[in-house]
Parts: structure tokens; sequence; C-alpha cells
């Protein structure tokens, strides 16, 4: 009997070594968090966005855009909206 079950358990076993060691990478990582350059061009797009309109002003403008534009960047949408409001459109 157990020789038919050991195979299947040693397979349990190592998959639960496995999950444990790779549980313990990631969390020997921290928890910090460092935004890529292109998070951290978007955060000050998004800014600039907030110093020119409201919040919800801004959150229609990029939607508006989204449906214009479709399959463009966060940067692209932010940038674009940013442009037309200095330009006055």
């Amino acid at each position: 009997r157990w020789g038919e079950e050991m195979p299947f358990l040693i397979f349990i076993i190592i998959a639960i070594i496995l999950t444990l060691l790779v549980n313990k990478k990631r969390s020997s990582r921290g928890n910090r968090y460092y935004p890529r350059k292109s998070d951290r061009k978007c955060k000050a797009l998004r800014r600039k966005l907030l110093n020119l309109v409201h919040h919800d002003t801004a959150d229609r403008l990029i939607s508006y855009a989204e449906s214009k534009h479709p399959g463009k960047s966060e940067r692209w949408y932010l940038e674009k909206v940013i442009y037309d409001l200095q330009r006055g459109r």
C-alpha cells in the first residue's frame, strides 16, 4: 500500500518545500516599493494635471481622451489632457 502512495507523497513534500522557498525569497526583498521611472513620470504628470483642474474634472477629461484614442498609455493620456488644457481646447 505505501509503495503506491509513496511517489505521490514525495511529490507533495517537494511541492511544499518549493512553495516555502519561493515565499521566503519574495519576503526577503522587503515590503518596499520603488516605482519605475515611468510610474514616477505619470505621478508627476497627474500632480501637474491636478494643479490645473479639480480631481473629478481630471478623471472626466482622461476618460474622454481614452474614449477618443483607445489603446494609449496612461502617460500619453495625461500628456494629451494637459496639452489640451494649456492650449485652451
